[in-house]
């Protein structure tokens, strides 16, 4: 079909013909293509009044007033990492050492401590002030997510998704106020990075100003140090950024492969970074693999450079490329400043570290794992779904307690059966809302799937961040036993608003809305109810407090324990004992010196219980977790088996625990 030209085009109009949006484009401006005009965001916004301000913040302090009952019973279910933050937040508060990151882990950033030292100035009880911290954080999560989620779906969606967040499971209700190294304040950074991104990002009309940009950059640079998952927000923002660049290039892909096209190219690029490099943790050491370890390791690394050089320099020769770089560049240099001044922390520790002030800790290898090896976190993720979404606290209750007596109450026969009914429901509640999801959301997630213009919305963007943490799991090379189902919980900023999407967004709704609506409360209900069952079975002291308060009135003041009964023994004590971790498999206090050759003093469980066993009737994946490999009283036995006459000191403690002291230290074995 021949071209119009204008005087074509000009005689149609005089006739009061039709035009196609390209003819009239071409009409108007031919040298300018369509395709390059600014497209219309797709993404919806309702106004946001004083009313929708001022719900979200009442709504944000009901959420704190209903975590109130699991603060004030939060000594049961003390962790050994909320016990470093503690320790860190003791040290802050007086004054001894301003960490910048977790200690013995360089890569979960200190602010969590510095808050819960400001709050324990205030707060009498230790324990309260630890909880309170991420439980004001997870406050401040639920005021963004309600505004957000009205801004996207109107004021229903926004209570939709505060409805899901106050009624939630209780392992997220319990890990909404555990401070264990920048989890929830993540999930509040997250949560402002995908509202900063549809607000400045998403229309063509309207750049976002070098502000913020900057705004925007440092939000990911300081997500980055507070909580390595932070990537899990960033990577549904650059995949929804590539769907919307890939559509206008990949017509001829994706009219062969249709609603395989996204998935198939993901899939492509997994295998693609795979294969130049991975990371996989087996039997305790850290294998990596470049050009799937076919090539000797440094040989390997030199062809992947050069393998890149070659890509680099390729790229480097087409202008239109060199340009579009540049101008990106240059479009976004204050956004990098922002990402500089995010991870200030992170740099001053690095310089701080390579100037010799410090040594650089430790940490877990942040990379991707060999597809073919994704067979264990993907047990791991089908087994934890009742501990991340289901009503019955007991799944969860078993995992935080391995390694230690529970100390739980029991739970009565009628509530226990209410349990049961509502972990049913639950599943039931959760498989129809997907339905309705699907069948309601069905030309949205058709024109994401096959990287078609437009489909950059709200939904797409929680779709891409669900499956997106769910892949990182499965590929994750520090998903690396049954404990790391917590990786998952960063779920809970994009649950509410998928919810929000089927249940409060009057757009979407088709046959059936009543009844959806009417699944949605069974489903709050429920996790209600596990909420209450939660709430009941806490409450008793923690098991090593009677302990702590024996070894804190005696004269010992430093000594050693199992690796978990070190680090909440040195809180539970204000650190009047420091408890040093006996042959720890990752240090947490290596900052605890001890003198060469000197009397050493073992705090030694002496309960002839098999943690090993215990966790294997557990019936849960994995390896027993680290907590379960108790070996000091066993070692101490067989010493003084050879060497009685070293012992110093021997006396029962509380909790059927054993103190020794011997002149002379163990032997060092090592993990």
């Amino acid at each position: 079909m021949p071209r119009p030209t204008r005087s074509d085009d000009r005689s149609r109009l005089d006739r009061l013909a039709p035009l196609t949006p390209r003819e009239l484009a071409e009409s108007l401006a031919p040298r300018v293509r369509f395709e390059d005009a600014p497209a219309i965001s797709p993404w919806r916004r309702h106004a946001l009044s004083r009313v929708d301000a001022g719900l979200a913040l009442l709504l944000g302090l009901i959420v704190l007033a209903a975590r109130g009952p699991l603060i004030d019973r939060g000594a049961t279910l003390l962790h050994s990492d909320e016990a470093i933050v503690g320790i860190m937040a003791q040290d802050i508060a007086a004054g001894r050492c301003l960490p910048i990151y977790f200690y013995g882990q360089r890569y979960m950033g200190a602010l969590e401590a510095y808050v819960v030292a400001g709050l324990s100035a205030v707060v009498n009880d230790p324990i309260v002030a630890l909880r309170l911290a991420p439980a004001l954080f997870f406050s401040l999560l639920v005021a963004v997510q309600v505004a957000m989620l009205t801004r996207w779906f109107g004021r229903a969606g926004g209570l939709v998704g505060a409805g899901a967040l106050l009624a939630a499971p209780p392992m997220l209700a319990q890990w909404s106020i555990s401070a264990r190294g920048g989890y929830v304040e993540v999930w509040l950074w997250g949560s402002l990075l995908l509202w900063a991104w549809g607000e400045w990002f998403t229309d063509a009309t309207r750049p976002a100003s070098r502000g913020r940009r900057a705004v925007f950059g440092g939000l990911i640079g300081s997500g980055a140090w507070i909580n390595p998952s932070m990537v899990a927000f960033v990577l549904p923002i650059v995949a929804l950024a590539a769907v919307e660049s890939l559509g206008r290039n990949v017509k001829a892909v994706r009219r062969r492969l249709g609603l395989l096209t996204l998935p198939l190219l993901a899939v492509a690029a997994v295998l693609v970074a795979t294969t130049l490099y991975s990371v996989e943790v087996a039997d305790g050491s850290v294998r990596r693999h470049i050009l799937l370890g076919l090539l000797p390791a440094r040989f390997g690394a030199v062809v992947v450079v050069l393998l890149l050089g070659v890509l680099g320099w390729w790229l480097w020769r087409r202008p239109a490329i060199r340009s579009g770089a540049r101008a990106m560049l240059e479009r976004n240099a204050a956004l990098l400043m922002g990402l500089l001044v995010g991870s200030l922390p992170a740099i001053v520790y690095l310089l701080g570290g390579i100037l010799g002030r410090h040594e650089i800790e430790p940490a877990l290898p942040l990379a991707v794992r060999p597809p073919w090896t994704a067979a264990a976190p993907f047990e791991f993720l089908l087994r934890g779904l009742p501990l991340l979404m289901g009503a019955d606290p007991a799944p969860f209750l078993a995992l935080v307690t391995a390694g230690r007596e529970p100390a739980l109450h029991p739970l009565g026969g009628g509530l226990t059966a209410m349990i049961t009914w509502a972990n049913a429901m639950v599943t039931a509640s959760l498989l129809i809302l997907v339905i309705a999801f699907i069948v309601w959301r069905r030309d949205e997630l058709a024109r994401l799937l096959r990287l078609e213009r437009g489909a950059a919305t709200p939904t797409a963007l929680l779709v891409l961040g669900v499956c997106g943490l769910t892949a990182l799991y499965l590929l994750s090379a520090a998903a690396h036993d049954f404990n790391t189902i917590r990786y998952l919980l960063p779920a809970c900023v994009f649950v509410p608003g998928l919810l929000a999407a089927v249940v409060g967004d009057r757009g979407a709704r088709g046959r059936g809305t009543h009844a959806v609506r009417v699944v949605y409360a069974l489903l709050l209900a429920s996790w209600l109810t596990g909420q209450v069952g939660l709430w009941r079975q806490i409450g008793c002291p923690h098991p090593l407090q009677p302990l702590a308060a024996g070894v804190a009135s005696s004269s010992v003041r430093d000594a050693q324990a199992e690796l978990f009964d070190a680090h909440l023994l040195s809180y539970l004590t204000n650190q009047r004992c420091r408890v040093q971790e006996y042959e720890p498999f990752w240090a947490r206090l290596g900052h605890y010196r001890r003198e060469h050759g000197a009397a050493a003093t073992y705090i030694v469980d002496r309960r002839p219980i098999d943690w090993v066993a215990r966790w294997d009737a557990l019936g849960l994946p994995g390896r027993p977790p680290p907590e379960t490999q108790r070996t000091l009283a066993r070692r101490l036995d067989a010493f003084l088996e050879q060497r009685p006459s070293a012992v110093l000191d021997r006396r029962m403690l509380p909790g059927d625990y054993e103190l020794i002291r011997l002149s002379t230290p163990l032997p060092a074995v090592g993990f």
